[in-house]
């Protein structure tokens, strides 16, 4: 795909000429050009019947497109439906001896936090870290790994607050005590750019409906090569084993790569969708992604301030995410009054949450701020 000009965006996505579009932190917009190419294999699945070794052939690219957008290695990739399954997969198929345990911080996400809960019904040591979302301490963080810690599993981005954990910081504390680190990337993957191995990542698992501007029903789960020998399947079915395609074949010689956690028939238009999504984001430049995110919520940030709303979103850029997060004194009503004028945000925790992508431009700021100044 040829370099994507800044003035080429918002003609991929048709929802913006009916609203202003600012919640990608709860779904996303799907591109036209990602709309073609599933109506074009949806098409050719109408007219000529399913062909196998096509859909195969679109997950295989697929895979190895997600590879390269994270810097991994095609075998360290499996497709999951969402960001839960792909943490369930590590958290009930995590391996321990009986002194280890598993951590997981609070406040998080419930699929972020119920998973890892369950291993104390299965028996496992679990317990969590706490912290504020609004004054986050290393220190303190690191004070609370217990000795025995094998795992602690954490999100890149709070869905509420939009703070974005030192990702790195924390690898290397965890890296020097012997733990492993599971991250939930759902808030962070296709806002800025991510290599796993920079960072040093063992798990990471992400849905594509978000940033990454996919179908619900697929998802991203990365397992380093180094550490996916601890990883037991969970569920198993004809794809679990190298030899998939012969059915009369019984033997549980399972695939020695990540795609031994897909056990069966694969979304393989949610799979495309992940593809297409990244295709556009890299034509554009995931820097410069990055960066139109970050500059937009940075002005649209010093206009709520200036109308007195309260933004508890960070505002240095290395704590920063594509979440801007603010309080006001009716933030029901506010909701409400922004969801009429067409003005599409969430309502999390009290906080009106704003999450533009780089799709969004000056024309919704200023639509948004018109609203906002008058209710």
């Amino acid at each position: 795909m040829e370099a994507l000009r800044q003035e080429d965006i918002r003609k991929e996505f048709l929802a913006l000429g009916r609203s202003v579009y600012l919640n990608t932190a709860a779904t996303g917009l799907i591109p036209l050009s990602t709309l073609e190419a599933l109506n074009n294999v949806i098409r050719e699945r109408s007219l000529k019947g399913p062909n196998y070794k096509e859909e195969r052939d679109i997950i295989e690219s697929s895979r190895v497109t997600v590879s390269k957008f994270l810097n991994c290695k095609a075998s360290e990739v499996a497709f999951v439906p969402n960001t839960s399954s792909g943490i369930s997969k590590i958290a009930q198929g995590i391996r321990l001896n009986p002194k280890e345990r598993l951590a997981y911080l609070l406040p998080d996400f419930p699929s972020n936090v119920y998973p890892w809960m369950w291993g104390a019904k299965r028996g496992l040591d679990v317990y969590p870290i706490r912290f504020d979302p609004r004054n986050f301490s290393l220190k303190d963080f690191n004070s609370q790994i217990r000795p025995g810690t094998r795992l602690v599993a954490l999100s890149h981005v709070h869905y509420v607050s939009g703070f974005r954990f030192p990702l790195a910081e924390i690898i290397r504390v965890l890296k020097r005590k012997g733990v492993l680190v599971f991250v939930d990337m759902i808030q962070s993957l296709g806002a800025m750019p991510i290599d796993v191995k920079e960072l040093g990542i063992d798990f990471m698992s992400a849905g594509s409906h978000k940033w990454l501007m996919g179908l619900p029903g697929a998802g991203i789960l990365y397992i380093s090569e180094e550490v996916l020998p601890m990883i037991a399947p969970t569920e198993l079915g004809w794809k679990s084993v190298k030899h998939e395609e012969l059915f009369h074949k019984i033997d549980l010689d399972l695939k020695e790569d990540a795609s031994f956690l897909e056990p069966g028939t694969l979304n393989t238009l949610g799979i495309l969708s992940i593809k297409k999504g990244i295709e556009l984001l890299e034509a554009y430049g995931m820097a410069r992604v990055w960066k139109e995110i970050y500059r937009w919520n940075m002005v649209m940030r010093e206009e709520l301030e200036a109308m007195g709303y309260e933004v508890v979103s960070p505002s240095e850029e290395q704590f920063a995410s594509g979440i801007l997060s603010f309080r006001c004194g009716n933030p029901e009503g506010l909701y409400s009054t922004l969801l009429r004028a067409e003005i599409i945000v969430s309502l999390r925790n009290g906080l009106i949450r704003l999450s533009p992508h780089f799709y969004n431009d000056e024309t919704d700021m200023v639509r948004a701020l018109k609203i906002l100044k008058e209710a």
